[in-house]
């Protein structure tokens, strides 16, 4: 999150620019008239994803500051569904912003206005009407035709938007539409990123509790969390059902339950391990190793040399927690997430 401290004028626009389906609608129809090219390709993609504290964000920041990439921005935000629209009014009118400043989590990230943020999901949500969000739960769901046809068009958008560069986006909520993203983009690269099972629930609950204790001293942040579709932690957490088959018995401040929540997800996304598009990446092997990651996966497999001759890779590094604060995970979660961890990792000895 960039910005908590909202006015009353600017709360009240992000809420009618992003759940209000008339202005939606509007503005759509008005960026689709002025901005939409029907040639523009939208079949090479980057993909990231997995449950959240990843290093996703890391990632994400790692290949779109190499300059060959085209994402939603904080600069976009609110009118995300009139990501060019919006952008030449605020040429018109002048854009402000702070400089860079550290991110709600407090996990050393600095964000600006022009920062790639995960946005997307707001586009899911009014693609499905948010038939796959219930009360406790986001469920794993099928893509058809029509719905990946007005996606590709926002594709295309911001592509536009940023002189046709690759489209990179982090969701972590694509893991709930996967099988269908990987079915109708053979041609894009997907990322999975995991972490250390302990240290990935530890970071979970920590940034529940942080994220729990902003929210109830601001409640507009749970609005913009609901508004956006973010759902990992918080008061407006909701586990992920995939096909009912998991079931989490234990409470949200139990680190037993991010751990389940983390086999759980990760039981259901290694099912894709062996597809060539998707690609599983270890953070903490990652950061030992980024060359090997890099060139098994850029180079060797696709000849994205361009794009991997400008990554930063040293920027990257592996904050861990003590494991002391582990003792009170159960040690038949450890073993299964253990044993689940090592078959996702890569073999690049």
């Amino acid at each position: 999150m960039f910005k908590v401290n909202y006015s009353f004028f600017n709360r009240k626009l992000h809420e009618l620019s992003l759940s209000n389906e008339l202005i939606i609608t509007l503005f759509h129809n008005l960026e689709k008239l002025f901005f939409y090219k029907s040639n523009m390709p939208t079949d090479k993609n980057y993909f990231i994803c997995g449950l959240a504290r990843s290093g996703s964000t890391n990632f994400l920041n790692m290949l779109y500051e190499t300059g060959e990439f085209a994402s939603f921005t904080y600069s976009d935000m609110p009118f995300l569904f009139s990501p060019n629209l919006w952008g030449n009014i605020k040429k018109i009118i002048g854009e402000g912003g702070l400089g860079k400043i550290e991110r709600a989590h407090k996990d050393g990230i600095k964000i600006g206005i022009n920062s790639p943020e995960a946005f997307e999901e707001a586009l899911w949500m009014f693609i499905k009407k948010k038939k796959y969000i219930s009360e406790k739960y986001i469920s794993v769901h099928e893509v058809n035709n029509y719905e990946i046809d007005f996606f590709k068009l926002y594709i295309s958008l911001i592509k536009s938007k940023n002189n046709n560069k690759i489209y990179l986006t982090k969701n972590n909520c694509n893991i709930l539409r996967i099988k269908s993203l990987i079915n109708y983009f053979p041609k894009s690269l997907f990322f999975i990123l995991f972490r250390d099972p302990i240290q990935q629930s530890l970071s979970l609950i920590n940034q529940h509790k942080n994220f729990a204790r902003i929210q109830k001293e601001n409640s507009f942040v749970l609005k913009y969390m609901n508004l956006l579709g973010h759902f990992d932690f918080g008061l407006n957490h909701k586990n992920v059902n995939i096909y009912n088959k998991n079931q989490n018995d234990y409470h949200l401040n139990d680190s037993n339950y991010w751990l389940k929540l983390w086999i759980d997800v990760y039981k259901y996304l290694i099912e894709f391990y062996n597809f060539r598009n998707v690609k599983f990446i270890c953070y903490e092997q990652f950061c030992d190793r980024k060359k090997n990651y890099l060139t098994k996966f850029l180079c060797n497999e696709y000849n994205e040399d361009k794009i991997f001759s400008k990554i930063d890779s040293d920027k990257l590094i592996n904050k861990n927690y003590d494991k002391n604060e582990s003792k009170f995970l159960e040690k038949k979660l450890l073993d299964e997430a253990y044993v689940l961890y090592e078959k996702m990792k890569l073999n690049d000895d």
